[in-house]
């Protein structure tokens, strides 16, 4: 063979290479656009082992995240995620489901604690369903409390990512979170399961109102801080129920708030010198928030 044609050939098996190099290549952190890659709608740096996106829906998108070095999958959707295909390809899975609204701080504990641990063993992909809300604020709160960023810059990182403006409680859960301190950190219980089964909307909703009508068939008196604990359960429950994904955001709000209105409750039974009228005054805004859903949603 002429050195011509070695040279060419060369040049040949160095573009396939660089090819190649350019479909597996990490996307390094800050990123600055969504990359689809394939079988993946979008992804999204917040840090150089850490990204965000879409459900991982076909053999194309798990062939994918193995060969960009993802060892680790963190879903924050309400849907049960597939943990036999990920095994398959030699990938772990943690589900840590979230709503739309405020990230509380155990959750924010138990993300940042997971988050951790995952990128300890290798790079780490945050998903939701769509790729834009929920797992964005998940990576957001991640990579503040590791340190990576500051809530500013994770922010900006969530309006790159498209996260509705109108799903104020994940934004503000940024805007607030802080660098967590790694004893806290190593105090967060390592029970992360593979996969958590959703409950239904109509059984949710169903057991909700039992709920209601027994504090209704109480003295005010009477009612007790575990009623309003389970109450507020089924509707954090609700709120990472994956029927959510067909309702507006405003929906996703409207649960935010009757949840925040029974945590509400069931602090003011568990004060010692609680007063009857307050807790009825707390019941009746939330039985109005109720309604006002019922009459703006129900299907």
């Amino acid at each position: 063979m002429t050195p011509v044609g070695r040279n060419r050939i060369a040049l040949i098996a160095l573009g396939l290479a660089l090819l190649v190099i350019a479909a597996v290549a990490p996307i390094r952190s800050p990123g600055t656009t969504p990359h689809a890659r394939p079988g993946l709608d979008r992804m999204m740096a917040f840090h150089d082992t850490l990204w965000c996106g879409s459900l991982p829906r076909s053999s194309e998108a798990w062939t994918t995240l193995h060969d960009l070095g993802v060892r680790t999958l963190i879903s924050v959707d309400g849907a049960m995620p597939d943990v036999e295909a990920a095994t398959s390809h030699g990938l772990r899975y943690i589900h840590l489901p979230m709503s739309y609204g405020v990230i509380t701080t155990e959750q924010q504990r138990r993300l940042v604690a997971a988050a951790h641990d995952a990128l300890a063993q290798g790079p780490v992909y945050v998903h939701c369903h769509h790729g834009h809300h929920r797992c964005a604020a998940a990576a957001a709160v991640m990579t503040v409390g590791l340190g990576h960023l500051t809530p500013d810059a994770a922010m900006k990182q969530m309006t790159i990512c498209r996260t509705s403006p109108s799903y104020t409680g994940l934004w503000n859960t940024v805007a607030d979170m802080t660098p967590l301190p790694m004893t806290e950190v190593e105090q967060v219980s390592r029970d992360f399961p593979q996969a958590v089964a959703p409950r239904g909307m109509v059984a949710s909703m169903t057991e909700a109102q039992d709920a209601l009508d027994q504090f209704k068939a109480q003295k005010p008196a009477d009612w007790q801080p575990a009623q309003a604990a389970r109450l507020a359960e089924i509707f954090r429950h609700l709120q990472v129920d994956a029927a959510i994904e067909s309702y507006p955001p405003a929906f996703a709000n409207a649960l935010d708030d009757t949840w925040k209105q029974a945590d509400a409750l069931e602090q003011e039974l568990a004060r010692a010198n609680r007063t009857p009228g307050r807790a009825t005054t707390i019941l009746e805004r939330l039985e109005t928030s109720c309604t006002a859903c019922h009459k703006a949603h129900r299907r």
